[in-house]
């Protein structure tokens, strides 16, 4: 992701009305072993992270605490899920 790209800050109860393509954000294999990783590493923590994603308008990004991950999706305390396809970065508090 190029460091010029405008990520607008969303609060979490926002995520029910945003709507996300079917493509991977990512392409090579590498770059969604990493982020697998990471989510992995963090969804057994209750800490909130920070989570930067992609819907049809841009990126975006979030601070909640994940509920659990069920392999195609990241389900958020108290929202909707969001595709694991579609997210960029993850990073723990």
């Amino acid at each position: 992701m190029k460091n010029d790209v405008q990520i607008k800050e969303i609060n979490s109860a926002d995520l029910r009305w945003l709507h996300f393509p079917k493509e991977d954000v990512f392409f090579t294999t590498q770059e969604k072993r990493k982020r697998a990783t990471r989510i992995q590493a963090i969804q057994t923590n209750k800490t909130p992270v920070h989570i930067t994603f992609q819907d049809v308008e841009g990126a975006k990004c979030v601070q909640a605490v994940v509920k659990k991950h069920s392999g195609d999706n990241l389900t958020l305390h108290g929202c909707p899920a969001i595709p694991v396809h579609r997210i960029l970065r993850v990073d723990q508090y």
